[in-house]
């Protein structure tokens, strides 16, 4: 895709890499490339103001294309990704029917519903960029923006979208019972802890059991985790190096307590998602320097973590960004940040205006007619 920004203009690919879509800068285009994106605009512009009259609109409209032939189609730029059942997926992972991440605007509650509609199409024009520190997103002039004004849900197109004191939904409540995967919270405790700071040393070849190695030299975690494997009466041995390094060996805990963490995990409730969020800021997170418990950063070199902590957050009431750390010969470092129980932000000053593009644009239906969105790592939920 191309966006324009005054009289820069920069081209862009999006792919998919490990179920995430990455933006990537190709670099400015030329004065020839430019000139043809410009007359491509003028073309579509030209065939939307024809749409646009009533006396010229047709009933040949293409059966295959479910919005065709709608004057106010909308939708997300091609970079964004919706939140579905299965996780974040990008404009060629979704189809209809699967099951979509949805806010009930009447209870509150995210609910997961099937995708009646899939709306894809080339788009040259403008498009608002909706940016803030809760989102960061590209949408058509018609898209329909979510927005919670003195108690009461509202709806403005996104050119029409400059208003004060409206409130955009960042998450929501999922009605979801506990997973039946650990025996209590201190057990998916100790799970946040073998995934952040633990080294699988031996798996047993009798039975399969797992021993963690643990080496710290903050007082604070050594405090914690032996209060927690305390708790929970599991076998450890300690010691204390010369060099100030406590060792902490965990001996033959349960096969669940995997390095990584899995797709089951999406099924955590929304308590247990929040003991999740609230043990890694203790384990592989930092809090602000005035120490808000409500307020911390995450961090992990997993994409599929990051994917799934951003995931919990929204369907557990809770905000969250990401952003990525980039060091040559390094793995990419990912920082969530979280708010909790945070479900909504002002938007004042959201709306940055327009930006010329040239790429592909998508929406979904659903029953609810919202979705939740998320580009360059900021979520927030819109309309649809």
């Amino acid at each position: 895709m191309i966006v324009k920004r005054g009289t820069k203009a920069s081209q862009y690919q999006s792919s998919c890499v490990n179920g995430e879509v990455k933006t990537v800068s190709q670099g400015t285009v030329s004065t020839q490339e430019l000139q043809e994106h410009e007359q491509r605009k003028e073309v579509t512009q030209q065939q939307r103001r024809r749409d646009e009259d009533p006396h010229q609109l047709q009933q040949a409209i293409h059966p295959a294309l479910p919005f065709a032939g709608m004057m106010c189609a909308h939708g997300f730029s091609d970079d964004t990704e919706l939140l579905t059942k299965d996780g974040w997926r990008g404009i060629d992972e979704v189809e209809v029917g699967d099951a979509i991440a949805t806010l009930n605007k009447d209870s509150g509650a995210i609910e997961y519903q099937p995708a009646l509609n899939k709306f894809e199409e080339d788009y040259v024009g403008p498009m608002y960029h909706m940016k803030s520190h809760a989102a960061d997103h590209l949408v058509t002039p018609n898209h329909v923006m979510l927005y919670e004004s003195y108690g009461t849900w509202k709806e403005k197109t996104a050119e029409e979208f400059f208003i004060t004191g409206a409130k955009i939904p960042v998450s929501g409540i999922r009605q979801q019972s506990d997973l039946n995967l650990y025996d209590s919270d201190d057990e998916l405790r100790f799970h946040v802890w073998a995934v952040t700071d633990g080294h699988l040393a031996l798996t047993r070849k009798t039975d399969g059991r797992l021993n963690y190695r643990f080496r710290f030299t903050r007082e604070r975690k050594i405090k914690r985790l032996l209060a927690l494997l305390d708790r929970l009466g599991f076998a450890y041995n300690v010691s204390t190096h010369k060099d100030k390094i406590t060792t902490m060996s965990v001996l033959g805990v349960h096969t669940k307590f995997t390095k990584i963490l899995t797709d089951e995990h999406r099924k955590l409730s929304p308590r247990q998602a929040t003991a999740l969020l609230i043990e890694w800021s203790h384990t592989d997170g930092s809090y602000a320097s005035s120490r808000t418990e409500d307020h911390f950063q995450l961090s992990t070199n997993v994409s599929f973590h990051r994917n799934l902590l951003q995931e919990l957050a929204a369907v557990s009431g809770h905000k969250s960004i990401c952003a990525i750390n980039k060091k040559d010969g390094h793995p990419d470092v990912y920082m969530v940040r979280i708010g909790l129980n945070v479900f909504r932000v002002k938007s004042d000053v959201i709306n940055r205006g327009t930006v010329d593009y040239a790429g592909r644009i998508w929406c979904l239906e659903t029953a609810n007619h919202t979705l939740i969105a998320r580009r360059n790592g900021k979520v927030f939920i819109s309309s649809n």
